[in-house]
């Protein structure tokens, strides 16, 4: 009997395709120095990161208030008389921007997955663990997507670390 051909490489995204650790540690730590930079905060941006990265670990990297639930463990005279929701809004703005200004693929990625489709054949996707909606997310900004065969399969989990059984899953293929 033959040996089976491969037809298909899958990726993952996050510290694969790109530094996932290194950007989500320089985000967060902007969002937290742009709620400082409000003023009159008696909390230091260190504090706030300490009880942020308390919250990831509780939550999850997926759940959806992070800056909400550690600005709650603060005192309201802690905050420097500010809504909740403009700190928010400051931390989110600063991770965006961090976002549009610093998140890319590793070097040799885009011109890798490029010469892997052409002078292969086979078909290459994602196969990961997050929101699906993230993960597309990061697909786009990354620029790999027109690399892909199919959009990216996601395991939906908000849990605080992988999964002990691994998902699996092929998106179907683009027209």
């Amino acid at each position: 009997m033959a040996p089976p051909t491969l037809k298909a490489v899958l990726f993952d995204v996050d510290d694969t395709l790109y530094s996932t650790t290194a950007f989500a540690t320089k985000a967060r730590r902007r969002a937290v120095e742009a709620m400082v930079a409000l003023g009159g905060l008696r909390v230091t941006a260190d504090q706030l990161q300490a009880e942020l990265r308390e919250v990831i670990a509780e939550f999850g990297p997926n759940y959806d208030a992070h800056y909400d639930r550690m600005l709650r463990r603060f005192r309201a005279e802690e905050l420097g008389g500010h809504s909740p929701s403009v700190l928010v809004a400051a931390g989110v703005a600063a991770y965006e921007d961090t976002k549009v200004r610093e998140f890319k693929p590793f070097p040799g990625v885009l011109e890798g997955l490029k010469g892997l489709r052409e002078r292969s054949g086979l078909l290459l996707g994602v196969i990961t663990e997050g929101l699906e909606v993230k993960q597309a997310e990061k697909i786009h900004r990354l620029g790999v997507y027109p690399s892909w065969t199919g959009g990216p399969s996601s395991s939906a989990t908000s849990s605080a670390s992988p999964s002990r059984t691994p998902s699996c899953g092929c998106a179907p293929a683009r027209p």
